[in-house]
């Protein structure tokens, strides 16, 4: 009898939900925060002093939380004067003449630029 009853209970529990229109619904998933690159700074030297000479430049990210990482190697570096001084996938800087440029680090949507002198002797 207990068996009838409570399937009997539950029928008339489920029948009511949907005579009322009403659904049965799982609580979505929370939503994720995205963490988005928001600047990027270069750090490093200013100036090379001898032809051929080399430097290593850093691309440090700030993300939207707060931290920072060093994204050298993975952001797109470029010399805005390739005559002066070129500059390398990870960053590194060759003096080639005499002269300033801007050298550029991009990673995702930021980017970064840093002038550099080449004073040759």
């Amino acid at each position: 009898m207990q068996v009838v009853l409570r399937a009997l209970g539950v029928f008339v529990a489920i029948f009511s939900l949907s005579a009322c229109g009403g659904t049965m619904t799982t609580p979505s998933s929370p939503s994720q925060n995205t963490i988005s690159a928001s600047n990027l700074a270069i750090g490093g030297f200013t100036t090379l002093s001898a032809k051929g000479e080399t430097g290593r430049l850093s691309a440090m990210v700030t993300f939207s939380d707060g931290s920072i990482q060093d994204k050298s190697s993975a952001a797109q570096w470029a010399s805005a004067n390739l005559a002066i001084a070129t500059v390398n996938s990870s960053g590194m800087v060759t003096a080639v003449n005499d002269g300033q440029t801007t050298i550029t680090a991009t990673f995702g949507n930021v980017s970064g630029s840093r002038m550099i002198l080449v004073d040759l002797p």
